[in-house]
């Protein structure tokens, strides 16, 4: 297994010549950051805490592997999840899910969207 090279911590020089926090970063009182903690906050422990395993999965599969993908696929299903669970309908349906699906039966996200917006009642 290869890591990546170990980056050193930046100088002072450095954190002031590239920028501190770097360019593009949200703010912390961002309107859609709120949104995404408002989510959470209504994720039970069990989902929280798969969040949580999820993202340092990721951060992990990056440190050892160096290959951004892992980053970028968790960020990417974060802002996914965050949409979907944002739409009224989409968050009852999950509350309304069986709690325990069998093993190895997985939803389509294609077929959630389309029922979502046909409006239908299952």
């Amino acid at each position: 297994m290869t890591h990546p090279p170990a980056r050193s911590r930046a100088t002072r020089e450095e954190i002031h010549m590239h920028g501190y926090p770097p360019p593009g970063t949200v703010p912390v009182d961002d309107p859609e950051v709120h949104k995404a903690m408002a989510i959470v906050d209504g994720l039970t422990e069990t989902e929280q805490r798969e969040l949580v395993r999820s993202a340092y999965r990721a951060a992990l599969a990056f440190k050892r592997s160096g290959d951004v993908d892992h980053a970028t696929r968790f960020a990417t299903n974060l802002l996914a999840t965050v949409h979907l669970r944002s739409i009224p309908a989409y968050a009852e349906a999950l509350r309304n899910a069986p709690r325990h699906r069998p093993q190895g039966q997985a939803i389509d996200v294609e077929d959630v969207l389309n029922w979502l917006e046909s409006g239908e009642s299952r």
